[in-house]
């Protein structure tokens, strides 16, 4: 049980949702399953490898890959170890790549193989690197699935992280100069987690298409499915035709999509003859959408759609406009919904005072 003053963290969710359905299938990658008991043990020899590396609390991991399992395994074994973790996107420039890691400290940098050049460049540059850790062998660093097959299992257990450390470090877009790092505690994470699971409109039973980076936004669905009981579907990137077929061979029931790929399915020749009739919902949000094209979106895949509206410095939350929400009216269609559980919105003037209904100031 936990002490009168030990607030539950995002790492005990993690930990609860792995222990609570062994058997169930957690991944779906490229034809290989990973039950909830394989994706913990995998993360336990993630978590005493990084020890005995000689990772100590508040150390630095980045990621750069396209959707793996491998990709949620690092990304949480960083807090389980007691560090935090950075997102390298996979369509940054090196120029991003080295930025996030020198100004992030990042210590180590786990890669897909075919970022093993651009990981050689980053050891060879980045002074505060230390090692590479590749998802598979490759030209350079070493085979992270190697090591964690030859380090011995450990129990799964939240490591030595409070509310207030840095868990998540993420760079935003940046629409002015250099990205802004934006540090997330464990407590924002958490949060995020207990947000998403009741503040947007997904099913009871999770089926989850991951198409777009789940190092990025579409990781924040991961957590909630698995605290459901769910099965993460993971593509390696994007492809419209693909997407359908798999929603209708994995019946996929939740999916995330940015408004450029939904006007792909909508285009897409294959749309008619597929059946998606298991599909829920579709969350989508990062730019604005057509109301026109989100019209003809509810036409062909039904009341599926739901909007999420956030930024990275509040862990991807604000607002979401529901399924139920999305009315056959253009003014509401641009709407971005209201505040999640969890969230507070204003709009506020340049002294920081609230605006009324009707005005235009700056979101806070």
């Amino acid at each position: 049980m936990l002490g009168q003053h030990d607030p539950q963290l995002y790492v005990d969710l993690v930990v609860g949702a792995l222990r609570r359905f062994p058997e169930r299938v957690a991944f779906r990658h490229d034809g290989r399953d990973l039950t909830y008991a394989q994706v913990g043990d995998r993360l336990g020899r993630c978590v005493r490898l990084l020890h005995e590396r000689g990772f100590r609390a508040g150390d630095g991991v980045g990621i750069l890959s396209p959707n793996r399992p491998e990709v949620w395994i690092g990304q949480t074994a960083a807090p389980l170890a007691g560090g935090r973790f950075t997102a390298l996107h996979p369509l940054g420039s090196f120029d991003d790549h080295r930025y996030a890691c020198d100004e992030a400290e990042l210590r180590f940098v786990f890669v897909d193989p075919n970022f093993a050049d651009r990981a050689g460049e980053l050891l060879e540059r980045c002074p505060s690197v230390e090692a590479v850790f590749t998802f598979g062998r490759a030209g350079v660093g070493e085979d992270l699935n190697a090591l964690l097959d030859g380090t011995s299992p450990a129990p799964l257990a939240p490591g030595p992280h409070g509310p207030d450390d840095i868990t998540w470090l993420l760079y935003t877009g940046g629409t002015t100069g250099v990205p802004k790092a934006a540090m997330l505690p464990e407590r924002a994470v958490h949060q995020m987690a207990m947000s998403v699971s009741t503040g947007w409109d997904l099913p009871s039973h999770k089926r989850y298409l991951a198409c777009a980076p789940i190092s990025h936004a579409a990781g924040m669905l991961i957590t909630p499915t698995l605290m459901s009981g769910g099965t993460v579907i993971l593509q390696s990137k994007f492809d419209p035709g693909a997407w359908l077929a798999a929603v209708q061979e994995e019946r996929a029931t939740l999916s995330l999509l940015v408004p450029t790929m939904i006007y792909a399915v909508l285009d897409h020749p294959d749309l008619g003859a597929t059946d998606l009739s298991s599909l829920e919902t579709i969350m989508y949000g990062a730019s604005p959408i057509s109301p026109a094209r989100l019209i003809e979106g509810i036409d062909r895949l039904g009341p599926v759609f739901c909007q999420l509206y956030g930024q990275t410095e509040s862990a991807g939350l604000g607002t979401s406009l529901w399924r139920h929400q999305h009315l056959r009216e253009e003014r509401r269609l641009a709407s971005c919904g209201t505040a999640i559980p969890g969230v507070r919105v204003a709009v506020l003037d340049e002294d920081g005072q609230e605006m009324p209904d009707g005005e235009a100031g700056e979101i806070s």
